[in-house]
């Protein structure tokens, strides 16, 4: 019965804690998901309505995926930053979510990398699912990972504009770069080292290149498409023994550059040509990253975070059902922290503090012989019931 009694105090107070708990958590996240809206519309110069058609396909999305609303705003914050219309960041954000997943990163980064991409190839927002099916096919032809990738990427991304490498080419000699464990940063400098010196480095370079009968640029100045110069070096290069073409190859390259020049000249008939291949059937619509992710969400772990989803969703909407009631609250608060009275009662609390500080220091011999007192006190009554435990105790042993 008294075990009832005791459980029974205590369910109200698990209850109004759980409440308290809840409605801070409502407000957090209804605030913070409320703050990238408004940074949304700030960026895009949208109307109201146009952003609460926003806020409600946001609310939609995070019913069926495994990422918070607050998540993807966050993602859709990124694109429009990278210059895409409200409408084009919708219709990328649902790609760019597959590759978060698919990379095991947040939204908002899937959202750079994918913008990243587009803008160093010359691509439009309407290619970034071709750009994560890309991505995704490349990281799961190899020993590499889509944030390698990515870092990859990032170092060597002005391959496109210096020498019109497509995403697809770069994509294709990143994987073949990583089987040789040549990934992230380091892979995407040897890439773009080995595109500055694939015409020669030094004059004599350039007359050897010449003397294979190798031109690396068409009639109008622009480099040959990679995979098939590549493959056109490396049949030059095989008509001559293993150490001449060693040497020719420490000739034709820097040090940086060679890294990457070997592994993709011993591959250009190979695994280099397979993986173009298949970069070219993912930009044809190959769904990689999708059939990766279904298989990703039906795991439990998966199932655990759309759990998470949906209830920051409803966290969310239930702020919004009360914001401007919180509105409200929050400027009385306001307008009551500035008025008379509270500076009053604010000034009135801190002076009383500083007082009664300000006395126990300059009384502070007489506060410090009052607390030894107490002390000695408290010492000598722990000593006379410590006799009286061992007087009762001989009592009792007679």
């Amino acid at each position: 019965g008294m075990l009832w009694l005791t459980y029974g105090r205590m369910l109200p107070l698990l209850g109004a804690f759980a409440t308290a708990s809840t409605t801070l958590k409502a407000f957090k996240m209804g605030s913070a998901f409320q703050t990238e809206m408004r940074y949304i519309q700030g960026l895009t110069q949208q109307t109201t309505v146009a952003m609460n058609d926003l806020n409600d396909a946001i609310l939609d999305l995070a019913a069926s995926t495994i990422f918070t609303p607050t998540q993807i705003v966050q993602g859709l914050r990124v694109l429009s930053q990278a210059g895409l219309n409200l409408r084009q960041s919708m219709e990328a954000i649902v790609p760019v979510m597959t590759l978060a997943r698919v990379g095991e990163i947040e939204v908002a980064e899937a959202a750079n990398i994918a913008q990243t991409a587009m803008h160093a190839f010359g691509m439009t927002a309407g290619e970034i699912e071709h750009i994560v099916n890309t991505l995704a096919q490349a990281s799961s032809m190899s020993a590499t990972s889509i944030k390698e990738m990515a870092a990859a990427m990032t170092t060597g991304s002005e391959v496109g504009v210096l020498y019109g490498t497509t995403l697809e080419e770069m994509n294709a000699a990143l994987t073949v770069l990583a089987q040789r464990h040549l990934v992230g940063q380091a892979a995407g400098t040897a890439f773009k080292n080995m595109m500055r010196d694939i015409g020669g480095v030094t004059e004599k370079a350039r007359e050897m290149v010449k003397g294979l009968g190798i031109d690396t640029h068409d009639t109008y100045g622009e480099m040959k498409p990679l995979v098939p110069l590549l493959g056109e070096i490396k049949r030059a290069l095989d008509e001559f023994d293993p150490e001449t073409r060693q040497k020719m190859m420490r000739m034709w390259m820097t040090r940086r550059g060679i890294r990457a020049f070997v592994p993709l000249i011993e591959e250009a008939d190979n695994f280099l040509v397979q993986s173009y291949a298949a970069m070219l059937t993912a930009s044809d619509g190959l769904p990689v990253a999708k059939t990766i992710i279904e298989q990703l969400t039906t795991a439990l772990s998966g199932e655990a975070l759309i759990a998470a989803s949906r209830y920051e969703r409803t966290l969310i909407q239930a702020f919004q059902n009360v914001e401007e009631e919180a509105t409200s609250l929050i400027k009385a608060l306001g307008e009551i922290a500035q008025g008379e009275s509270f500076k009053a009662f604010v000034n009135t609390v801190v002076s009383g503090s500083v007082r009664v500080i300000n006395f126990l220091l300059e009384h502070r011999e007489a506060v410090l012989n009052l607390a030894k007192a107490y002390l000695v006190l408290k010492a000598a009554q722990a000593g006379a019931a410590m006799v009286g435990v061992i007087s009762r105790s001989l009592v009792a042993l007679n």
